[in-house]
């Protein structure tokens, strides 16, 4: 079950792809490269994908990429 957050407005991340049931966010960046984070909050996740269905994009993908993948 994964779910791609909107990242239309991002500079960061091109693409993000999160899975609550696996704990891991797949991330490209537009500076290239992909990375995996592993055991990432479920709660976090599933908070990212409610905002993203509610309002149809976070408010800021790369700040959610910082503080829940890189802390």
């Amino acid at each position: 079950m994964t779910y791609s957050l909107n990242t239309a407005n991002s500079e960061a991340a091109c693409s993000v792809r999160i899975n609550p049931l696996t704990a891991t966010a797949r991330v490209w960046f537009w500076s290239g490269g992909e990375y995996i984070y592993r055991n990432l909050s479920r709660r976090s996740i599933a908070k990212a994908i409610a905002t993203d269905l509610l309002r149809g994009h976070l408010p800021s993908v790369g700040a959610w990429v910082n503080t829940n993948c890189l802390a």
